[in-house]
């Protein structure tokens, strides 16, 4: 709400003191100067707790707005009010990332994730539907100060429920005690996109269709003047449209509720996105661009759940929120580049096939990135024992769905046969070992200290401490164990509180005990 109002409040402003390039401008400081600060922003939230990090955000937005109210009753600069907006940009930067990144440590199923990101869209469609609507009759009433003044009171709103709001447990925690450089840690989300091309071409295919956008935010506001005649209100009523859309969006993205493949619906939000704004330019007309808007807003909320669920299921949770700075950053950085090609293309091109280029990019960057989304999705479904074993382990329990599915997904199921050895005392320490089936013997030293069974782990002793193995593990009966990945395993333990604290707990238990018949407080490798 508070993002809508002020574009429409700000635009007009900007279009009344000057042309299209005084709306450029204001729409490169909305994007531009977030851009700059998303890296730190994105840093500090998988640094902080998440909540206070949203708190501080929409405590500053309301600073910046109550600026502004005072900046256009005054008739300030371009200068100043694009200065203040710029501001705005800076602070904004943690809120997405953070609230993004929680989102999987929050859901309880890989079901409620994608219903989560599906309310999600919901309320982000009813805020462009309301936030043009009331911006739009309170521009008619006290032009763009009353429609700050709007904009105002959600931040302050915002401010006071979330600072109420208990979250659970924060990654943040057990983060702190990693020590990290400042290059190191403002660089994390880049890293993970270079090691995983999933998820490098979600992104990248995010990028597109924000540089599109950016040159719609510019081209919708002359499209109202010009091209449909519907004058300041017109650009409220435009960007209305694509709210109303959002929310039927979101409604029908609920059907993807519990499916693993989303690539499809991926590409075709990237279609729904673009094909309707070219045909604005193809046939103008103000019935028609109403409806284009709103498909292009139900493209918005299937991309965004089908995408960002994407991404939160192949992300590390531990740089989830930098894994989305990267996005933020790039999306802001293109969405100011579009702002800026927008009036250039206009000149060169004129407005209405402005729009048809712009348009028509996204159904061919879906037609290009289609054969990898194929790939993700092939590679989406966790093995469902490995799964299931993980569910039933006590130092596992904290884990979030989404991050055993991540596990599930670096394990490997492995019968085993009795008198099998699975690790060696001494050993380097690589896997993480569940039981599934079937009974193992522990001995140190050459001497038996216990028996395990299904259900039971060992394995984290050596991993957590980057240590040789402290047992040997010998299969008696015929059965089945999980393998999991080492630094998977770590990774998933080190990136939650709950996890974090409960492991080292029983590590610190077993070594000033010593061995102890086996179990879970047993001395497991």
């Amino acid at each position: 709400m508070i993002d809508a109002v002020s574009f429409v409040a700000l635009s007009v402003w900007a279009f009344d003191r000057g042309d299209a390039r005084a709306v450029g401008v204001i729409a490169l400081c909305r994007l531009l100067p977030g851009a700059l600060a998303l890296p730190v922003g994105a840093w500090a939230s998988d640094r902080f707790a998440r909540r206070r990090v949203i708190t501080l955000v929409f405590a500053g937005q309301s600073a910046v707005l109550a600026a502004l109210v005072v900046a256009t009753v005054a008739e300030s600069s371009l200068v100043v009010v694009a200065g203040l907006v710029s501001f705005s940009g800076v602070i904004a930067a943690p809120y997405r990332p953070a609230h993004l990144a929680m989102l999987p440590l929050v859901a309880r199923s890989p079901q409620e994730l994608v219903a989560a990101n599906v309310a999600g869209g919901v309320v982000e469609g009813a805020a462009l539907l309301a936030g043009p609507v009331l911006a739009a009759v309170l521009l008619l009433l006290g032009g763009p100060p009353a429609a700050l003044m709007l904009a105002l009171t959600v931040a302050l709103l915002g401010c006071v429920v979330v600072a109420g709001v208990h979250s659970p447990s924060d990654p943040s925690v057990a983060l702190r005690q990693v020590s990290e450089g400042p290059f190191v840690a403002l660089t994390g989300g880049i890293r993970v996109l270079r090691a995983d091309r999933g998820l490098a071409l979600v992104v990248g295919c995010f990028t597109a269709q924000l540089f599109v956008r950016g040159v719609l935010n510019v081209l919708l506001v002359l499209a109202s003047f010009d091209l449909l005649g519907l004058g300041a209100g017109g650009v409220g009523w435009l960007a209305a449209a694509m709210g109303a859309g959002a929310i039927v969006g979101a409604a029908g993205a609920a059907g993807l509720t519990g499916r693993r493949r989303l690539g499809a619906p991926f590409a075709m939000g990237l279609v729904l996105w673009g094909a309707p704004m070219a045909m604005i330019g193809l046939v103008p007309g103000p019935v028609l661009a109403l409806v284009a808007l709103g498909v292009i807003g139900a493209g918005n909320s299937v991309l965004d759940v089908s995408g960002f669920t994407l991404l939160q299921r192949l992300g590390d949770d531990r740089v989830l929120g930098r894994v989305f700075g990267v996005l933020f950053t790039a999306g802001i950085a293109f969405g100011g580049v579009g702002a800026i090609v927008a009036p250039s293309a206009v000149d060169a091109l004129g407005l209405r096939w402005s729009l048809v280029v712009a348009g028509l990019l996204l159904p061919l960057v879906a037609l290009l990135a289609r054969p990898g989304l194929r790939r993700i999705d092939g590679a989406s479904e966790p093995p469902s024992q490995a799964l299931l074993a993980m569910t039933q382990v006590e130092l596992l329990r904290a884990l979030s769905p989404t991050t055993l599915e991540k596990l599930a997904a670096r394990s490997v199921v492995s019968p085993v046969s009795g008198g099998e050895v699975i690790v060696h005392q001494g050993d380097p320490a690589d896997r993480f070992y569940v039981i599934v089936s079937g009974d193992v013997e522990v001995s140190v030293d050459g001497t038996p200290v216990g028996v395990s069974s299904a259900g039971e782990c060992f394995g984290e002793t050596g991993l957590m401490r980057r240590a040789p193995r402290n047992a040997t593990v010998r299969a008696l009966t015929d059965g089945c164990v999980v393998a999991v990945d080492g630094q998977a395993f770590v990774d998933a333990v080190t990136g939650n509180a709950e996890a974090f604290s409960a492991t080292s707990q029983v590590i610190d238990e077993r070594s000033a005990e010593g061995p102890r018949p086996p179990g879970r407080d047993a001395p497991m490798g």
